[in-house]
C-alpha cells in the first residue's frame, strides 16, 4: 500500500530493526513528496531537502573533495535532530550522481543505524529490488531490500 498508515506501520517495525530504513519508492512525480508531507504530519518527523541542503554544503568543494565528504556532511544536517526524532529525507537524487561516487544504499542504511530514516526514491520497487533509473542510463542502480522496508504503490497504480 502507498498511504501514510502504511508508512506508519513501517516506521514501527523499523524501530525494531538494525537499520532502521524506510524507503518510499515511486517513479518521479509518483506523488512520494505528497504522502512523506502527510507522514510528517503524522509523526512530527524533520524534513530535510536533501539536493538543496547537500548541494549548498558541496557547492565550494571540488569533485574530489565532494566524493571524501558527503558522508561527513550527511551526518552535520542530521546533527541538529535528536535520534529519537525521524528524519524524512526527500530529494535525495543527488545521492546518485556519479560524479559523487557513492553506493546510495550503504549510505542511507549507515545514517539509519542510529535514527528512524524515511527516504523519497525515485525509482521502482519489484520482485524484493529497487532500482533507480532504466537499465542503461549512467545513473542506473538496482538493489536487494532484505534489510530495509519499502512502501510503493502496486504496479500500474497511477499517480494519485
Amino acid at each position: 500500500m502507498f498511504t501514510v498508515d502504511a508508512i506508519l506501520a513501517a516506521t514501527q517495525a523499523a524501530a525494531q530493526r538494525y537499520y532502521r530504513l524506510v524507503i518510499v519508492a515511486a517513479p518521479i512525480q509518483g506523488g512520494k513528496t505528497t504522502l512523506l508531507r502527510q507522514a510528517q504530519m503524522a509523526l512530527g518527523a524533520a524534513w530535510v531537502n536533501v539536493g538543496l541542503e547537500l548541494s549548498g554544503h558541496l557547492l565550494e568543494m571540488t569533485e574530489r573533495q565532494r566524493a571524501l565528504r558527503v558522508n561527513r556532511v550527511l551526518d552535520e544536517i542530521l546533527a541538529p535532530y535528536p535520534p529519537e526524532q525521524m528524519v524524512i529525507f526527500d530529494n535525495t537524487e543527488i545521492l546518485f550522481d556519479r560524479a559523487l561516487a557513492l553506493n546510495p544504499m550503504n549510505l542511507l542504511q549507515g545514517l539509519a543505524r542510529s535514527r528512524t530514516l524515511i527516504v523519497s526514491w525515485s525509482g521502482r520497487y519489484e520482485d524484493g529490488w529497487l532500482t533507480y533509473a532504466a537499465p542503461g542510463h549512467a545513473e542506473y542502480q538496482r538493489y536487494p531490500t532484505q534489510d530495509v522496508l519499502v512502501i510503493s504503490p502496486p504496479p500500474g497504480a497511477q499517480p494519485g
